[in-house]
């Protein structure tokens, strides 16, 4: 390979590099819009002054009740627009939940290394599963499933090749009716897929003390932002693991790669133990084609081992 060839494969490389960091800049400006329009409506514009107050003497509070307020909005239970004095209140409350949260001492019953893992048989939550294993975690596999089909099938496949203890969660299928309605509303599927696994993660959060998914470093949904895992951890009293977050793209494939047998199933052809599935079914029986709003993409599932884990 010549001088001229390096130079250009390396500018090829450099400009791609420049290209991700533009999307995921764009993505979080994206993000950071849809808060404050959200935050608009939620807030009277007295309230809002108030929190910008906050977020100038303590910004990483002010980030957690952003996000509190946003999810609290998004169940129902705060009257819209919540006036300033309703916020003030609902300040105090949240500021008295962190402090003593800071002061207990909580003496846990539970295996402290039991992590629970949201399972969908692919090779990201599978690896999740093997990298906790290898930090000394027991690893217990879950998958959701909301009653409208059989689509933890695969899951239960792969949990039995992995040889780690699996079980299906049924939760209420008003979750996936609502997403669907999203996935239409917003003429994509970011914001439903977004939506139920914050929804399942704040569910299981009530019964499980350390979690664990297969988000990784390059995702942009489902995964939480940094003031979400805070808020999340802080009002539950658990751990929330993600332990491909610090890989790239390439290192995980590798990674991958080194210990499992994958096949590739092209989104929609094969039926998949992953929230998208039950969305694409509710989609169809209302008459709606999935294909419309689910862009094509490959899936990868696991269907052996290469080495003993």
């Amino acid at each position: 390979m010549d001088i001229e060839e390096i130079k250009r494969k390396k500018l090829l490389e450099l400009q791609k590099k420049l290209a991700e960091q533009q999307q995921q800049e764009e993505a979080l400006l994206e993000a950071e819009l849809q808060k404050r329009a959200l935050l608009r409506k939620i807030l009277t514009p007295e309230a809002r002054e108030r929190l910008e107050r906050i977020r100038l003497a303590r910004p990483e509070f002010a980030e957690m009740v952003e996000v509190q307020l946003i999810q609290l909005a998004q169940l129902g239970k705060l009257p819209i627009p919540l006036k300033d004095k309703e916020f003030k209140a609902l300040l105090e409350k949240l500021s008295a939940m962190t402090k003593k949260k800071r002061n207990i001492k909580i003496i846990r019953k539970w295996n402290s290394m039991d992590a629970y893992v949201l399972f969908s048989g692919g090779k990201d939550s599978s690896l999740s599963a093997v990298i906790l294993k290898k930090l000394g975690y027991n690893p217990h596999l879950i998958t959701i499933n909301f009653g409208i089909i059989d689509s933890y099938k695969l899951a239960e496949e792969t949990a039995k090749i992995l040889g780690f203890k699996h079980k299906v969660i049924t939760l209420d299928r008003k979750i996936v009716e609502k997403a669907a309605d999203m996935v239409v509303e917003y003429k994509y599927p970011s914001p439903a897929i977004q939506y139920v696994h914050k929804t399942v993660l704040e569910t299981l959060a009530d019964d499980y003390k350390i979690l664990a998914d297969g988000t990784r470093r390059d995702d942009k949904v489902p995964k939480l932002n940094y003031s979400e895992v805070q808020s999340l951890e802080m009002r539950k009293n658990i751990q929330y693991i993600t332990p491909l977050m610090g890989f790239g793209y390439k290192t995980l494939r590798d990674l991958a790669n080194e210990f499992f047998i994958m096949e590739e199933i092209k989104s929609g052809t094969k039926l998949s133990s992953d929230y998208e599935a039950e969305i694409r079914h509710i989609l169809k029986e209302r008459g709606e084609d999935p294909k419309k709003y689910f862009p094509e993409h490959k899936q990868t599932r696991v269907v052996g081992l290469k080495k003993k884990i």
